[in-house]
């Protein structure tokens, strides 16, 4: 287990959304330490190189965010048409 997952609130969604859940706070914790290196007093020294690949870093963790966002949408409209065919809850 990473610090991470120790640090992490625990979803109580089950299954594939706590699943999302937990990347999604992992996503976020990513977000905070990127931002975080960018504004950091030792950043202003920093190359704008390095700058330049911490948003890059930064870009595509939004990326990954918005990522999960679609993908429990997908399975939230895969649970709707289960309930409706079947009567059954996921």
């Amino acid at each position: 287990m990473s610090w991470t997952q120790t640090c992490s609130p625990e979803s109580s969604r089950s299954g594939i959304l706590g699943e999302l859940d937990a990347v999604r706070a992992q996503v976020s914790e990513a977000v905070l330490a990127l931002r975080g290196a960018l504004v950091a007093e030792w950043s202003s020294v920093a190359a704008a190189e390095y700058q330049a690949l911490v948003a890059r870093h930064l870009e595509a963790v939004l990326r990954l965010a918005r990522t999960v966002d679609v993908a429990e949408g997908s399975v939230r409209g895969a649970q709707l048409t289960r309930e409706q065919a079947t009567g059954l809850p996921w």
